[in-house]
Formats: C-alpha cells, structure tokens, sequence
C-alpha cells in the first residue's frame, strides 16, 4: 500500500514482449527457488541460516555492483550485522560448537 498507489500514478502497461519477458522471469524464479528449496533439505540447519542471511547481504552488494544502487547508512549497517552474525557462526560451525550437536 504504501509504496503501490503512488506508483499506480505513473504506471504504463507493458507491451506484448514485455509481458513474455516477464513470464519467462517469473517462472524462472520459481523454477530456482523450488530447485534452492530442495536443495536444502541435505543442509542442516545452522549452515542453512547461515547461508540465508547472506541472500540479502549479496543482493545488496550486486545492486551496488552493477547498478550503481547507493546503499543507505541503515542498509550497510544491517550488511555489516548480517555478515559479523556469519562469519561468527561459521566460526563456530567449523568448531563444532552447536546446540544441536550436543
């Protein structure tokens, strides 16, 4: 709501290859995730969290990358938590020192 009925001012409708490019988008998207999702059913858990919070943190950095995207003091501070939570807990993965190995 908050960001969709101001953008709904400037909308312009795709075109036909537009819509097919976001089809073919779309599906490939779920198609990744599904393939993701299975995937991880041979991780446990704690590398799974672990390896979760870095999607955020990398889909931050390829913003900056490849497109320019500033990245809000807020945004690189959550960056910077994110990845002393992952490298602590790798840390201690590679100790085996987990709750649930005990």
């Amino acid at each position: 709501m908050i960001s969709g009925v101001p953008g709904l001012r400037g909308w312009v409708s795709p075109s036909t290859r537009e819509w097919w490019l976001l089809a073919v988008v779309g599906a490939l998207s779920v198609v990744a995730q599904l393939g993701f999702t299975w995937s991880m059913r041979y991780v446990r858990a704690a590398p799974a969290g672990i390896i979760q919070q870095l999607t955020p943190v990398g889909a931050l950095g390829l913003g900056w990358l490849v497109y320019g995207d500033r990245i809000p003091p807020l945004s690189a501070a959550g960056a910077v938590l994110a990845l002393t939570g992952v490298s602590w807990g790798t840390r201690h993965i590679s100790r085996d020192v987990l709750p649930e190995d005990a």
